[in-house]
C-alpha cells in the first residue's frame, strides 16, 4: 500500500463535464491506498475463504455479457485463465465492500481516490473504480450553484478512474456490475 499524508489538494474541474464542477480545494487525513486495483487472484482468495457469491452470480444480468460474473468475465464459457493478475471486474458495490471488510480495509471515498490519482500514484483510464461516496454535486461556496447533468438517483456511488482525468466522475447504481468496473482499497490512519 502507498501512504498519502494529510493534505489539501485541488479537486474537481471547471474545464470538463458539469459533474466535475466546481473546481475546489479539498482535504484528506492521512491514509494508505492500494497502488493497484484488486486482482482476480486476490478476489479468488476472498471467495475461497468465505464462500461469497457476488451479486452477478446471484442475480445474473444481460446488460453487457449475459451470465458474466467476476470469474466468467465474458459470460458462460469464459474463464480467468491467464487473467489472475488482471483487475477483478463484474463486482457490485456490496461485493467490493465485502472484500474490503474481509481484507481489513475499506473502499476509498471520492476525495481520497482523487487525491491519490492527482499525486500520480496510479494509471488512469483502465477501468472505473467504486468509491464509498454517494453521488451528489461537489460542495460549492455560498451563493453558487453546482451544475449536475441529470437528477441524482438514490442508491448510487461515485466511480472514478475510467478516464484519463483524475477529476472525471460518474454515478453508478450500487447494484451494477460490469466489465469496466473494479475497485481498490484504503486503510485509514
Amino acid at each position: 500500500m502507498a501512504w498519502m499524508g494529510r493534505q489539501r489538494f485541488p479537486m474537481g474541474s471547471d474545464l470538463f463535464g458539469p459533474e466535475e464542477r466546481p473546481a475546489h480545494e479539498a482535504k484528506v487525513a492521512g491514509f494508505w491506498i492500494d497502488p493497484s486495483p484488486v486482482t482476480n487472484a486476490e478476489f479468488a482468495d476472498f471467495v475461497a475463504d468465505t464462500g461469497y457469491l457476488t451479486l452477478a452470480e446471484r442475480e445474473p444480468s444481460a446488460r453487457e455479457h449475459p451470465g458474466a460474473c467476476w470469474h466468467r468475465p465474458a459470460g458462460p464459457g469464459s474463464s480467468l485463465e491467464g487473467l489472475a493478475q488482471h483487475t477483478v471486474v463484474h463486482v457490485a458495490h456490496a461485493d467490493a465492500a465485502a472484500y474490503a471488510c474481509w481484507a481489513g480495509k475499506a473502499l476509498p471515498i471520492e476525495r481520497e481516490w482523487e487525491c491519490a490519482a492527482r499525486a500520480g500514484l496510479f494509471e488512469l483510464g483502465l477501468v472505473w473504480h467504486w468509491t464509498n461516496s454517494p453521488y451528489r454535486p461537489h460542495s460549492v461556496p455560498a451563493g453558487n450553484r453546482a451544475t449536475m447533468p441529470r437528477p441524482i438517483a438514490a442508491g448510487t456511488r461515485v466511480v472514478k478512474g475510467g478516464s484519463h482525468r483524475p477529476s472525471a466522475r460518474r454515478a453508478q447504481p450500487v447494484h451494477t456490475s460490469a466489465g469496466d468496473l473494479g475497485f481498490r482499497c484504503v486503510v485509514h490512519g
